[in-house]
């Protein structure tokens, strides 16, 4: 799929920084390695943990707080990223130019994820969906609550020109 890079201008301790909006690939490749990452967790847990191994350890609610974990905890460990966005080479950022902290992160996950999207029985999940699909700055739901945004961690002046990106294989 070929997309136009859309970038913003960061402004961190006095040094202005450009960033490019993440691909819409980039960003589900990296949600695909890291929900393996965390369920390769969650199943070695399961076999640790339970004496009987038909027990469910990894569909229940422990699962829900080993992603949320992961998810919001983790970027503020590796500075932005996951497991899927450092392979990738995205990285979330703050839209204002802050360093994220604890609070964004339980904000963009259990408030802009979770939260809403059990109060509205998955339908945020969809509508983000597009948003990522459709939007230029490529940000969902959870991202306008708490104003992050994922982006390429470095770029090169072909996608600031706004030349087509090279298609992932």
């Amino acid at each position: 799929m070929y997309a136009k890079a859309k970038h913003v201008v960061v402004r961190q301790q006095n040094i202005q920084q450009t960033m490019c909006f993440a691909s819409v690939g980039k960003r589900f490749s990296a949600i695909v390695i890291d929900v393996f990452c965390v369920t390769a967790v969650l199943v070695t847990m399961s076999l640790f943990l339970t004496a009987n191994h038909s027990d469910t350890f990894y569909k229940g609610w422990k699962s829900l707080w080993i992603d949320g974990i992961y998810f919001a905890l983790i970027p503020l460990i590796l500075k932005g990223g996951t497991i899927g966005r450092l392979v990738l080479g995205l990285k979330l950022i703050k839209i204002d130019g802050k360093h994220l902290n604890f609070r964004t992160m339980l904000v963009r996950e259990f408030i802009g994820k979770v939260g809403l999207g059990m109060l509205t029985l998955g339908a945020t999940y969809v509508i983000s969906i597009f948003m990522v699909i459709f939007r230029k700055d490529r940000r969902a739901i959870h991202d306008f609550v708490a104003k992050t945004a994922v982006v390429y961690k470095r770029i090169d002046e072909n996608l600031i020109r706004g030349e087509k990106l090279k298609r992932y294989s």
